[in-house]
């Protein structure tokens, strides 16, 4: 069995070696989670080495991105995020545009099921989270919505 150090490390390789943007691993009441920032990569990333988490701690432990104000619209489920009704056609959503209580901004696929998401409050998309097609948990943040009254 590895030992916690070889299993951080692991971790922490598969972030860089797979562009991922998140690694996560639960096991009992024990879960360690890596999150790539978006501001600055790690300097071992750039040399091509091995990351190693005791000295670069800072970078995979930051906040990924720029934190944005508004109320979230988050994903119900696990499943595919999409943000048009079919392939090609023009997205539900996108940045500016003004939501209404209940409007359809997104579909979540999960076991062949398409679920609507609707906004729950009134408002303007500031920040859309994810692409189309990435595969979203419950929770995730799909979207940005600033709650000002229109």
């Amino acid at each position: 069995m590895p030992s916690e150090k070889e299993i951080i490390n692991q971790l922490a390789h598969l972030l860089e070696a797979h562009q991922f943007r998140e690694v996560s691993l639960a096991k009992d009441n024990v879960k360690i989670s890596f999150a790539k920032s978006q501001t600055k990569p790690a300097p071992a990333a750039l040399a091509g080495e091995q990351l190693n988490p005791e000295t670069h701690a800072e970078n995979l432990f930051a906040p990924v991105g720029p934190q944005v104000a508004g109320k979230p619209i988050s994903s119900p489920m696990m499943g595919i995020y999409y943000a048009s009704p079919v392939p090609g056609a023009p997205p539900f959503v996108t940045i500016g545009a003004k939501v209404s209580v209940g409007q359809v901004v997104a579909l979540i696929e999960a076991m062949k099921v398409f679920n609507e998401i609707v906004a729950i409050e009134e408002g303007i998309v500031i920040s859309i989270e994810v692409t189309p097609g990435q595969v979203v948990k419950n929770g995730d943040t799909l979207m940005l919505i600033d709650a000002e009254p229109l």
